[in-house]
């Protein structure tokens, strides 16, 4: 079973920017929201992520992740930045940001294909 971080599985299928918009909006007001979670593919070619809302105000954020693959285990990592998208550094040939130059504020490592999961 093959495992991918929620970064280089977001920078593959260029939700990316998309992620990041949510989890930076996280940061202005307080409040408590969930945020369901959906990882599907088809494989290593075709992955996506769908999101129940685009924005969450700061505060208490609930994830409810669920893993559809029928073989990818997929890790699922929040992180803390205020540098632009655009900015991050970026490795070509694996096609993902380089995680290890990010802070990681929580995350849930290798999601079973079939099962969900919750990230406080």
């Amino acid at each position: 079973m093959e495992t991918t971080t929620l970064i280089a599985w977001l920078a593959r299928v260029g939700m990316l920017p998309a992620a990041a918009a949510l989890i930076i909006a996280a940061l202005p007001a307080r409040a408590d929201e969930t945020v369901g979670v959906t990882l599907a593919d088809k494989g290593m070619q075709s992955m996506r992520m769908d999101l129940s809302t685009e924005q969450v105000k700061a505060g208490n954020v609930t994830f409810n992740v669920t893993n559809t693959s029928r073989a990818l285990a997929h890790e699922f990592v929040v992180v803390r930045s205020d540098k632009p998208i655009e900015t991050l550094l970026y490795n070509e040939p694996e096609k993902e940001v380089e995680e290890s130059a990010l802070e990681v504020v929580s995350e849930i490592d290798d999601s079973i294909p079939g099962s969900p999961a919750r990230l406080r």
